[in-house]
């Protein structure tokens, strides 16, 4: 009964289904309370059961003085009514194929809506960084002071971590004594390794920035240093070429 019982499950019977149908033509014919001795479970829900296999047209039911019962469909039926199923699948298939352009287009839409994340404190930020030092393409404006008081690096420490062996960085920096010391000092660690970079300056009347603009690999990054550190991540492609642009030609306009 257990190879029977499996091969029923593996055509859409639930295990309770697949002991119905078994016990229905082992018993020729049986009814719900019939059914109750070979299923621990309640009448009711037995009947649940028995109303939906009907209505699959898995069982059949005859009306006796006594009440209802219920005969399986035979061996025969039963491949008819699987013939009929799969008939159904495959139109359902075709319908679904017909329907792969607009759900492509709908898929395609949703690129355009920026996927936000937002980080708070230390060990979130730090989630961010860890991030830009993994990515092919840097392009930063930053306020190199800020982050080295931040993470208490010196300018070696800084080079150390914005330093990476692969891939390229493009910076526009603050103008400050310390920026220009990261900049002395990355020209020189640079040399080592297969990395491309250039910095530029921008005049200490901005001294406004106080915060980190990061475009890497399709992502935006805003990372605010003040009494509170929060970060914003928007992953979005059409946004990204748009800061990219604009990040270019504030990097042309500077000497």
């Amino acid at each position: 009964m257990g190879i029977l019982q499996n091969i029923l499950i593996e055509i859409w019977l639930s295990q309770t289904e697949a002991e119905i149908f078994i016990n229905c033509h082992k018993y020729g014919r049986l009814s719900v309370g019939g059914m109750n001795r070979f299923i621990d479970l309640p009448r009711t829900t037995i009947y649940g059961y028995v109303e939906k296999m009907v209505d699959k047209g898995l069982l059949i039911t005859e009306k006796w003085i006594r009440g209802n019962y219920f005969r399986a469909i035979t061996p025969d039926e039963l491949i008819a009514l699987i013939k009929d199923k799969k008939n159904q699948f495959d139109e359902t298939i075709k319908k679904v194929e017909a329907m792969k352009p607009a759900i492509i287009e709908l898929a395609n839409q949703s690129k355009y809506i920026p996927k936000v994340q937002y980080y708070e404190w230390e060990e979130t930020i730090a989630l961010i960084y860890d991030k830009i030092n993994k990515a092919k393409e840097r392009y930063f404006i930053s306020d190199m002071d800020a982050i080295m008081d931040f993470m208490q690096w010196t300018p070696l420490q800084a080079v150390k971590e914005f330093t990476h062996k692969t891939g390229d960085s493009f910076e526009i920096l603050l103008d400050t004594p310390r920026a220009r010391e990261y900049a002395m000092l990355k020209k020189k660690f640079v040399k080592k390794w297969n990395y491309t970079f250039r910095i530029k300056f921008l005049s200490t009347k901005n001294e406004y920035i106080q915060s980190d603009n990061v475009l890497i690999d399709g992502s935006y990054f805003h990372i605010a240093y003040g009494d509170q550190l929060i970060g914003i991540e928007i992953n979005n492609s059409i946004f990204y070429q748009t800061q990219k642009i604009i990040f270019e030609k504030l990097r042309e306009s500077l000497k």
